[in-house]
């Protein structure tokens, strides 16, 4: 029995939801189309168009219709929910049983939703095989996005030098510094011309007689072509040559750093510490410090040209003042002369381009490029949107 009242009550409330529905219809309709209820005047029927009359005559039939059948209140009144003997509760309870209905429903199609979405932006194994078809972004630096196809490049170019499982990792860093120091170019304003990549190429070419004899040796011993080892190789090694020399020439920085190699300098004239000592604790060229500075042989045609001056005024045995390159600042010592004892008897000019001395140094750097990398690319803002390996 209680299930038959609880049913009945149901029904009462969907057919008043039905009959509220049903009223605002039609008197929506009834009010704009003809501006009148089921009286009308006849000058109000000449000043119907045809269409309209015959919109009018149609919900009139239906007005009557649902008013004869009990289902609707007239238009006269005002609906409540009493005339249909429904509660205001078991209505309200209706209502969100539906909602209900409606989200147990829409529940399949969102976790479906989020899934396919989920696996479209987390792509792990196949999405070399999506980037040669679809503009994929791989990593977003800075706001700035790295393809998926400029990675897989990237990493096929890298592969033809190392073969290595780290392919990936290596092709990855590339990109993040490049985009980094491209980002600090811009910011200051720094572009690297076309003239000083052909200045650049035109340099390792020399060695090979000719430009078509280099690319023809790049293309057999590392199948590589030009433009590859223009866009990958020489612009993102020039530009980071020209973002160094640019943040090294700060005055604070030189003058932190001369006065720094002054006073090793200093230190080794009084005896305090040894040249040797000096390079292992000191010097920051990684591949003499350990050995004490000792860089060998050297001939006056392959050093930097402030090097090459300090050094034709030393005597054997002397260090010089702290010198300036575009490295940083270095202490040189001259060890020897080639054939010291002939220079001495015959006189020969120990100026000369192709004479060639025996060196050591100390190198202070007015910036360690590599630590200030470094720090950028902690500093970054990396998204990654694949699955990379780093």
């Amino acid at each position: 029995m209680l299930s038959k009242k609880k049913l009945s009550f149901k029904k009462n409330a969907k057919q008043h939801i039905q009959a509220q529905d049903f009223k605002k219809k039609l008197n929506l309709e009834v009010n704009e189309l003809i501006k009148l209820g089921k009286h009308s005047t006849a000058s109000d029927q000449e000043n119907l168009t045809d269409k309209q009359k015959i919109w009018r005559e149609e919900l009139l039939k239906e007005i009557s219709q649902q008013e004869e059948s009990g289902s609707v209140t007239k238009l006269t009144q005002t609906p409540e929910i009493k005339s249909t003997g429904a509660n205001p509760d078991l209505v309200a309870r209706w209502r969100q049983r539906q909602r209900r209905k409606k989200r147990w429903l829409l529940a399949p199609v969102l976790i479906i939703l989020i899934l396919a979405v989920y696996n479209l932006f987390r792509l792990d194994k196949h999405w070399p095989q999506v980037a040669d078809y679809l503009p994929w972004p791989a990593v977003i630096i800075n706001n700035q996005i790295v393809w998926a196809s400029e990675l897989k490049k990237e990493t096929n170019f890298v592969k033809k030098f190392y073969n290595v499982p780290e392919a990936e990792s290596i092709a990855f860093n590339h990109l993040l510094e490049e985009r980094l120091i491209s980002l600090n170019l811009n910011n200051l304003n720094l572009h690297l011309t076309d003239v000083t990549l052909k200045q650049e190429m035109a340099r390792l070419a020399k060695d090979f007689g000719s430009e078509q004899a280099f690319y023809d040796y790049l293309q057999q011993a590392f199948n590589i072509k030009p433009e590859e080892l223009t866009n990958r190789v020489l612009k993102p090694y020039l530009k980071k040559r020209l973002l160094y020399n640019y943040l090294v020439q700060d005055p604070k920085l030189t003058t932190q750093t001369q006065n720094m190699a002054a006073n090793i300098r200093q230190q080794i004239l009084s005896n305090k510490i040894t040249f040797e000592q000096a390079a292992q604790k000191y010097s920051q060229d990684t591949t003499t410090a350990a050995e004490g500075g000792k860089i060998g042989w050297l001939s006056f045609d392959t050093m930097l040209p402030e090097f090459a001056l300090a050094l034709r005024n030393l005597q054997p045995g002397e260090i010089s003042q702290p010198i300036q390159t575009i490295l940083g600042y270095h202490l040189i010592r001259l060890n020897n002369w080639e054939n010291q004892d002939l220079l001495e008897q015959d006189n020969l000019d120990k100026f000369s381009d192709k004479t060639t001395v025996h060196v050591s140094h100390i190198l202070i750097k007015t910036l360690d490029f590599n630590t200030w990398l470094e720090e950028q690319k902690k500093q970054a803002r990396t998204i990654k949107l694949i699955p990379i390996k780093i």
